[in-house]
């Protein structure tokens, strides 16, 4: 506070109102995160310098339009709170964070009313609640003419049975919704209008029909909980064409959930990046098979999978077009796989041979130590590339690669490393977490 006070004593007199406010702003939203530190300490503060100061943060609006509030139980001190803060936030467009994790829980709060009465200018928001307190946002209905960001979330265990609320379902600029740990089966959503599903706990059978409807969707992250439960209808066959980014992933009590279904039944031309994660049940055929389906995928993030080295290999056959590859905490990633990936241009006349991931750019992957010789030299032969014969068949040089390795690498390992980054390859080395 007293650097604050000296800057006040000089900056004050000089600097115009537009350009302090600009200042203010950028104080409490320097690191980008939406916390109680920056959306109410640090306005606080400003308040507290000088006079000056005081006038020109409670006039500038924008100032007060952000707000992060852990509920406590039956606190006046929080819904005085909230209502100031968004009186003085005018008409500005609001983003607000609001959890609720610590008990009694009750179907409403205070702070919950306070915010409701200003949905009309919601814009971003984020809301963690025990379910039961879900019911309280019913009167935004119809209220919500700028929502274009919305998570909705949950601690409480498995919900069924509950009334389906259609709250949110007339929000005509909503682009991007999750649902963590909340089934979005228990809302109305205007699912047309999304572009982007950061996250969304499903079963494979929401998945697929969730696709179906948001035919707008270019970014989709799904957590799949459980399997299918078609036991004799599967879903009908969908291809999506404005999908450019898919992540698949797995919640730790249900890693061993059967994925296969989404991969079969979705074709996506224009995916551009595929990011699978924590799925241990076999994808065999039904992945290959899906990205036969894709023009030209460019990235591909494969996270603790469950697959062979062959399979691997089936799988990188099918993205020529692939920059980004990463390969993490999987027992996929052999000297085998190595050996294929490392570019033989001499082979390249030969009909029968041909090189994987020519337009290979980045890699990031985890190996074991003894691995260190295979590693040297596929990244030598994709980064010497470009000094080979130019009449020869050519791949992507290989700019930048993220080693996780497990086990300490040999010295002339680090020393042929140490060259290659020298030369201009961006080269990190971590070892691996026990």
């Amino acid at each position: 506070m007293a650097h604050l006070r000296g800057i006040a004593s000089f900056a004050s007199p000089n600097l115009p109102t537009e350009i302090l406010s600009t200042i203010f702003l950028h104080c409490a939203d320097s690191d980008g995160v939406l916390n109680s530190s920056n959306t109410i300490d640090m306005p606080l503060l400003l308040t507290k310098i000088c006079s000056g100061w005081r006038s020109v943060a409670i006039n500038t609006q924008s100032l007060w339009s952000r707000l992060f509030i852990n509920i406590q139980p039956n606190s006046e001190h929080q819904a005085t709170l909230a209502s100031t803060w968004l009186e003085r936030s005018g008409a500005c467009p609001l983003q607000i964070y609001i959890i609720w994790q610590t008990p009694p829980f009750l179907d409403s709060h205070p702070v919950l009313d306070i915010i409701i009465q200003h949905s009309y200018h919601w814009r971003s928001m984020f809301i963690y609640l025990p379910f039961a307190a879900f019911n309280s946002l019913y009167p935004v209905r119809g209220n919500l003419p700028i929502l274009s960001e919305l998570s909705l979330g949950t601690d409480d265990d498995l919900i069924t049975g509950a009334e389906i609320s259609d709250a949110f379902e007339d929000a005509p600029e909503l682009r991007s919704l999750e649902c963590v740990n909340l089934n979005p089966d228990l809302f109305i959503f205007p699912w047309a209008t999304l572009t982007k599903i950061p996250i969304m706990a499903v079963d494979a059978e929401d998945c697929i029909d969730i696709l179906h409807h948001t035919f707008r969707l270019e970014n989709g992250s799904f957590i799949i909980t459980h399997g299918p439960s078609w036991p004799s209808k599967p879903p009908k066959a969908l291809q999506h064409r404005r999908l450019q980014e898919l992540a698949i992933l797995t919640a730790p009590f249900s890693e061993g959930v059967d994925t296969r279904d989404v991969f079969q039944f979705l074709t996506l031309p224009n995916l551009r990046s595929l990011r699978i994660c924590n799925v241990q049940s076999p994808l065999g055929p039904a992945l290959v098979t899906f990205l036969s389906r894709i023009e030209s995928l460019e990235t591909l993030f494969l996270r603790r999978i469950a697959a062979s080295d062959q399979e691997l290999l089936q799988v990188l056959e099918m993205v020529p077009y692939l920059k980004h590859l990463t390969v993490l905490s999987s027992p996929t990633m052999t000297d085998h796989v190595l050996d294929q990936l490392i570019w033989k241009p001499c082979e390249e006349t030969s009909s029968s041979s041909f090189t994987l991931l020519p337009k290979l750019e980045t890699l990031e992957l985890s190996i074991d130590a003894p691995m260190g010789v295979s590693l040297v030299d596929l990244l030598e032969s994709r980064w010497d590339a470009d000094e080979s014969d130019e009449d020869a068949p050519r791949v992507a040089r290989l700019k930048e690669v993220n080693v996780v390795v497990a086990g300490d690498l040999e010295l002339d390992i680090m020393d042929e490393l140490h060259r290659l980054a020298k030369a201009g390859m961006k080269i990190v080395i971590a070892e691996a977490s026990v």
